[in-house]
């Protein structure tokens, strides 16, 4: 289990999910719903 963090602090949280879940391989539309949606739950976005 990793000890740190797999984020990259010089990207906003939006980049760090575009980069991820284009590394996972999803398309840009996918991406950007499922980035506003998760950013909403967890108060980083309104």
């Amino acid at each position: 289990m990793p000890q740190d963090f797999s984020f990259y602090d010089d990207l906003s949280p939006e980049e760090n999910m575009e980069f991820f879940g284009a590394w996972y391989g999803l398309d840009k539309e996918t991406i950007r719903v499922k980035s506003r949606d998760l950013l909403r739950v967890m108060g980083l976005k309104q």
